[in-house]
């Protein structure tokens, strides 16, 4: 193999970065690039070679390369340019050349500082807005409830995709963790700096807390990637049966008949998938005859029981058609708790959560007695396939 990467320090750690570099020239893997978090390597005779980094400092909008003056002096000065990568500039001679270094004084690199703090800067800003922003929009939304209904929402898209939800969750986290760690350290440097304690280029101090950190996010953002792919991969998707052989209704067995045929051209059809937290039946189907119909069904099996009723006041929170307030309660037989609209219906049975929309003709208002039915035929199949 004649080419390998491996994931350097942050860029806030100068010297861990030189130190990183110097080691792997002693292994025979000379730097080739830097990137923005892996950098990449070619095979080579191992040697002795001292690296040294020297950030760019650019004004606001400017851009980050180093001046040509500048990079003449240090190659005058024997120090070979190697690569940069936003404000990283790498440059190298060998051990013993006599190169002198950077700075004499910690003072004068403490200077060259500024242009990391204030992208550490830039990035926390940016994490906040981000948060402010989405709260902002969430709460101009809908009226005084809005935020409420936005974090049901997300209870809702929690169940349904808890891989996807607890991967951005973990990203974010280890994102701005990142970013407060580094704006720390380098706060840190730049201190030591001005108080005339030169830069350490061959750190050993191992800072095991942060790197604990760094794997065990890593490892949380792979497992959710890994399971939400495991999520997709093994979805079902496939044409409604006549009978059910699952815990939904069909439209035949409430009594309709006639033939499918949607509209909208949708197929009537059955998507099964298997989250972390539930089983998902989602169910759709249109029947056209002397008296048309339709029905939209939800069924969730929750692995934790005890999330039923709240996961079922979040669908009705976020219901399609109908307000919150509009829902009422209405007995069902056998079931825990159901409410209803003149179109949804929401019903909760053990570590099932069922949410219908239906819409049989004759068309009315108060279609009570139809939404016991649909409930009542879904309370029987979960029952049928318990035993």
């Amino acid at each position: 193999m004649k080419r390998r990467y491996a994931i350097h320090p942050g860029d806030y750690a100068i010297g861990e970065n030189e130190k990183f570099y110097s080691d792997m020239a002693a292994k025979g893997w000379r730097l080739v690039k830097r990137g923005t978090h892996l950098s990449r390597f070619e095979r080579f005779e191992p040697e002795k070679v001292l690296y040294r980094i020297e950030l760019a400092s650019p004004d606001l909008f400017e851009g980050t390369e180093l001046p040509e003056d500048k990079l003449a002096i240090f190659e005058e000065c024997g120090w070979e340019f190697v690569t940069s990568c936003g404000l990283i500039n790498v440059f190298r001679t060998k051990e013993g050349s006599g190169a002198p270094e950077f700075y004499m004084e910690p003072e004068q690199q403490a200077m060259t500082l500024k242009g990391l703090r204030r992208s550490y800067l830039v990035g926390i800003i940016s994490s906040l807005l981000i948060v402010a922003f989405y709260v902002l929009i969430t709460a101009s939304v809908g009226g005084y409830s809005s935020l409420g209904n936005a974090l049901d929402s997300a209870f809702v898209s929690l169940v349904e995709y808890t891989a996807l939800i607890a991967f951005y969750t973990f990203f974010m986290i280890w994102g701005i963790y990142t970013t407060i760690y580094g704006a720390v350290r380098t706060g840190l440097l730049y201190r030591r700096l001005k108080k005339g304690r030169p830069l350490d280029h061959s750190p050993q101090k191992r800072r095991l807390a942060h790197k604990s950190v760094n794997v065990v996010c890593g490892v949380l953002c792979s497992l959710m990637l890994v399971m939400l792919l495991a999520q997709f991969v093994f979805e079902e998707k496939m044409p409604l049966p006549e009978i059910s052989d699952g815990p939904y209704v069909t439209l035949e067995e409430l009594g309709h008949t006639g033939w499918r045929d949607d509209p909208m051209g949708n197929e009537a059809q059955v998507i099964y998938s298997n989250s972390i937290l539930a089983e998902h039946w989602d169910v759709n189907e249109y029947i056209e005859g002397e008296k048309n119909a339709w029905i939209y069904e939800d069924i969730y099996r929750l692995r934790i029981p005890e999330m039923a009723d709240l996961f079922a006041k979040a669908i009705v929170a976020n219901a399609t058609f109908s307000e919150s307030e509009d829902f009422r309660e209405i007995t069902v037989p056998g079931a825990d708790w159901t409410r209803y609209t003149r179109l949804e219906t929401v019903a909760v049975y053990g570590q099932y959560v069922i949410y219908i929309t239906y819409s049989p003709e004759p068309y009315s208002d108060d279609n009570i007695s139809a939404a016991i039915k649909a409930v009542e035929a879904i309370l029987d199949n979960i029952k049928r396939l318990q035993t």
